[in-house]
């Protein structure tokens, strides 16, 4: 990843990196990739057309697995670095509002199961990472997730701070749990 270091006029909140971090992946797409437009909140909120009028993206289900992979490896790896990782909460927002395209889909389950595998080495005690089965290591980071209430907090500021939906619309952390919950079930079912 690349962190581009950038001046800020304002006080910074908690959950937000003080740099833009760019990341690049140079892998194989699992699903084909699908066509987005890309516009700036600006022109949303003029209601002209996007700078980018098409752009090859990966689909969201593929980025739904790869995020659910991640929700679990990097809670494990939170505790067992006792690093704060504010950002990861991210990823429950995101799957909150990815659940119900990433259920339907019929390669969900394969998906997931192929990030899991991918990064059951990535945490930083790999050794008894590794050897969980999908469904003890799903287990394992809701156990983590239910006991440390700071999850719900960061994840709190992050949707304040972040989101643009009307208020009231975006979903909330108790949703954005059982939603995550309910994408593990689908895999482990």
């Amino acid at each position: 990843s690349i962190n581009l270091e950038y001046h800020t006029n304002f006080e910074r909140p908690h959950s937000l990196r003080p740099h833009i971090q760019i990341e690049m992946t140079d892998k194989s797409l699992q699903l084909p990739s699908v066509e987005r437009r890309v516009s700036s909140l600006i022109n949303e909120l003029k209601k002209i057309e996007p700078e980018v009028a098409g752009i090859d993206c990966m689909d969201p289900v593929e980025n739904a697995a790869d995020k659910l992979s991640a929700i679990v490896w990097r809670v494990f790896d939170r505790v067992q670095s006792g690093e704060s990782d504010h950002s990861l909460v991210r990823h429950f927002y995101d799957l909150a509002l990815l659940k119900d395209v990433a259920t339907k889909h019929g390669r969900f389950k394969e998906l997931v199961t192929w990030c899991m595998e991918r990064d059951k080495d990535r945490p930083s005690a790999s050794d008894q990472f590794s050897k969980l089965k999908i469904n003890d290591r799903f287990n394992a980071a809701f156990t983590i997730i239910e006991k440390d209430n700071s999850y719900q907090k960061e994840y709190d500021i992050f949707v304040k701070g972040f989101s643009y939906a009307k208020t009231g619309m975006a979903p909330n952390y108790q949703t954005a749990v059982d939603a995550i919950k309910s994408l593990a079930s689908a895999v482990i079912s």
